[in-house]
């Protein structure tokens, strides 16, 4: 926050950004590529970071749903600088390796980023629009050449929902989280003024009569304070239903008006805002939308990763609406 809003030059910290993405990238494709890359995880679904054991990195870097939402700065940043085809090229080159990263959550904060870039940067900067539909036309029939294809265990398991609309096929597409989250209701019903604790859904939920998680095997014994317990998933995926079963009616409530505060003010800030201050607001809301299937607020890389965005986006709220607009 403190470099942003004392007009620290963002130049240099997009070019270290992109840095970072040509990495994210290169290991992407090895990862898909080569079957024993030091990168890969134990299961050899995922194609999208540094996963342990691997001899560079004591745990996992999980770079594709830090990458994905930083794109959407990076896109603002080309765009308002005048790198309009760079912007189409990176677009096109993020779009792929997102697909082959096999990261759900990833992908739809992607579609996020693109729809809102359809919808309001082409008014705003005038792209060409037959190119515009020509990059979306691509990009669409590359996503079916690789469903077709089956070009990740991932991407393969989450487009059976266009096949089976079930519950059991919709839960199978999410990896059980349908369960998960019916799970996470459960718990919240147990207590619905101030929830099971913080941080406590992996140790109420094999509690419950009968957990619908148990046939994903979520449930494992782990030793605590030198006794077993028997814990369930450390988080149910879904902000809102996570802050149900840990924190009640008190924790929704608290939720819902942080995002009812937020929301308000980007609906003032983007009318006549920068496309770099746009492009953080559309860089939070892409990473935290509160629909999206990610870990939840009270622990993991997810709370440090909600701060760093946050104080970017306030940083540079503070740069561009209380001093001189500097170069970036």
């Amino acid at each position: 926050y403190s470099e942003f809003s004392d007009g620290a030059a963002v130049k240099p910290i997009l070019v270290a950004l992109l840095c970072v993405f040509g990495f994210w990238t290169l290991t992407v494709f090895w990862q898909f590529f080569v079957s024993d890359s030091p990168f890969n995880s134990a299961l050899g679904v995922h194609y999208q970071g540094l996963f342990s054991p691997n001899p560079f990195y004591s745990s996992k870097l999980i770079l594709s749903v830090v990458m994905v939402p930083l794109s959407a700065l990076i896109l603002s940043f080309l765009i308002e600088n005048g790198f309009k085809y760079s912007a189409i090229s990176y677009s096109t080159l993020i779009f792929f390796v997102t697909v082959v990263s096999g990261t759900r959550s990833a992908l739809f904060s992607l579609v996020f980023v693109f729809l809102f870039l359809l919808v309001f940067y082409l008014e705003k900067i005038k792209f060409p629009r037959s190119l515009s539909a020509f990059i979306f036309l691509f990009s669409l029939v590359f996503f079916f050449l690789f469903w077709g294809l089956g070009i990740t265990p991932k991407t393969s398991q989450a487009l059976i929902v266009f096949s089976d609309l079930s519950f059991q096929g919709v839960d199978k597409a999410l990896s059980g989280r349908l369960s998960l989250w019916s799970d996470a209701l459960a718990v919240g019903n147990s207590s619905p003024v101030f929830g099971v604790g913080a941080d406590n859904f992996k140790f109420a939920q094999p509690m419950l009569e009968s957990p619908a998680g148990q046939k994903w095997g979520w449930f494992s014994m782990s030793e605590i304070g030198g006794v077993q317990h028997k814990i369930g998933a450390y988080h149910s995926h879904q902000f809102f239903l996570d802050a149900w079963a840990s924190s009640g009616a008190i924790g929704i409530i608290a939720l819902a008006l942080m995002y009812i505060l937020i929301f308000l003010y980007t609906l003032k800030m983007i009318k006549n805002a920068s496309f770099i201050l746009i492009g953080a607001f559309l860089c939070f809301w892409s990473a935290f939308l509160p629909f999206n299937t990610h870990n939840n607020l009270y622990g993991f890389w997810t709370s440090a990763w909600f701060w760093v965005l946050f104080g970017v986006l306030v940083g540079l709220v503070s740069r561009f609406n209380c001093k001189p607009v500097a170069s970036p």
